[in-house]
């Protein structure tokens, strides 16, 4: 497939999704539609420690509290539709049935020239087996996926239209998968402009926000990182240090978006220990998440 092909595909799908994003926070307001939310939650994506968004909801469920938005980038927005959809259980249930043999359809789904590694097409399957052809806006719990467009520079709001094209687009990772291709816009992974959107939220009037940021334990990456040691020598090369390279980079954009955003809690469950492909261990990850909201706890009851 040459790239005019690529483009031609990449749109068709967008058009026939019937995809709804907007760049303009000040037109957001209109992806909601139904007054201020009381309660919004901002899902951070992070790969498979998206998994820990499952046990973060549960207890929020807990909790008894009841939230009236929901925006998630890359695997947040994974998790945060399933939720919205009322099929966190079932998504539970999926991601602690998955082992290496389930990814294999994923992986071996290459792409020559398409602007990825893989093309997406397995992915999207995958997105269609669980959510079907369900509508953003027929969700019981309104949902918003956050992409980027990198054409422009841009976050891009997603809220209306195909669930899959909107997740499709919010996880597309650059050099992993193909990006998506609409309105003249080049969407790619959402992280790459709100690792956790807040301010999304924020934008849609949100009175109370909790933020979810499932790649910011820092301390727990360098302490899992012996090699690392002062006085030890290390391969500068290593993927250890891309990977602390890329959290550092990335919590200084959270750090400074939840400046803005002054979410009314902040949970960030300890997953320092755990690597962002390790998609099989959803258990832990599961867990992990319920432990990060538990630390909160007395915080989260304060919104109710």
């Amino acid at each position: 497939m040459d790239r005019r092909d690529f483009l031609s595909a990449g749109m068709a799908m967008a058009a026939a999704a019937g995809l709804t994003a907007t760049t303009d926070r000040a037109a957001a307001q209109g992806l909601f539609g139904r007054g201020r939310p009381s309660l919004a939650l901002a899902l951070g994506g992070g790969s498979a420690l998206g998994w820990a968004h499952i046990g973060v909801l549960k207890k929020i469920d807990a909790y008894g509290l009841k939230p009236e938005l929901v925006v998630g980038t890359s695997m947040g927005s994974l998790v945060g539709a399933a939720y919205a959809m009322g099929r966190l259980d079932e998504a539970e249930e999926l991601a602690r049935s998955l082992n290496l043999w389930d990814f294999l359809p994923v992986v071996g789904d290459l792409s020559f020239g398409g602007g990825g590694v893989l093309s997406g097409d397995a992915a999207e399957t995958a997105l269609r087996d669980f959510f079907g052809d369900v509508l953003i806006e027929d969700l019981p719990l309104p949902f918003v996926a956050v992409a980027a467009d990198l054409l422009t520079n841009e976050e891009v709001l997603i809220g209306k239209g195909s669930v899959v094209a909107a997740l499709r687009a919010s996880i597309s990772l650059p050099y992993v998968f193909a990006p998506v291709i609409t309105d003249n816009r080049v969407l790619i992974d959402g992280g790459m402009k709100s690792p956790v959107p807040a301010g999304a939220c924020r934008a849609m009037g949100a009175r109370k926000l909790v933020t979810v940021d499932v790649t910011g334990d820092y301390s727990g990456v360098t302490a899992s990182t012996p090699e690392l040691q002062p006085g030890d020598a290390f391969d500068a090369a290593s993927a250890q240090i891309t990977r602390l390279a890329y959290v550092m980079m990335s919590s200084s954009i959270i750090e400074a978006q939840l400046a803005i955003a002054k979410p009314e809690v902040e949970i960030v469950p300890r997953l320092g220990g755990h690597k962002s492909f390790e998609f099989t261990r959803a258990a832990e990850l599961i867990a992990l998440g319920e432990e990060g909201a538990e630390e909160k706890r007395a915080e989260l009851l304060a919104l109710r």
